[in-house]
């Protein structure tokens, strides 16, 4: 590993923010998730998902109503795997609860 690859990982690590790498599932405890103003389109509303992940809370942002839906059917402290796969309009959301 670079000394650039170590910097990236661990500037990630300490990141508020989540970032979803094609096809990479993120498990985490699913903490909330509220309405917010689109940082892109000031006239829209986001959702801002919080998600805790090694004692770390991280937060990401989408306007996915599929996304939404499938958040909307877990509870609030479950742990749940969420991976992202796809860009832009093409971006398709998984969601799997821990049993």
């Amino acid at each position: 590993m670079t000394d650039l690859d170590s910097f990236i990982k661990e500037a990630d690590s300490k990141s508020k923010f989540l970032r979803f790498t094609d096809g990479e599932p993120i498990t985490g405890i699913y903490r909330e998730a509220k309405l917010v103003q689109d940082n892109f389109n000031p006239e829209a509303q986001t959702i801002e998902y919080t998600l805790e992940i090694e004692g770390r809370t991280k937060t990401f942002n989408s306007r996915s109503v599929r996304l939404a839906r499938q958040l909307n059917a877990i509870s609030k402290g479950a742990t749940v795997t969420i991976a992202r796969t796809g860009t832009g309009m093409k971006t398709d959301w998984s969601v799997i609860p821990e049993k």
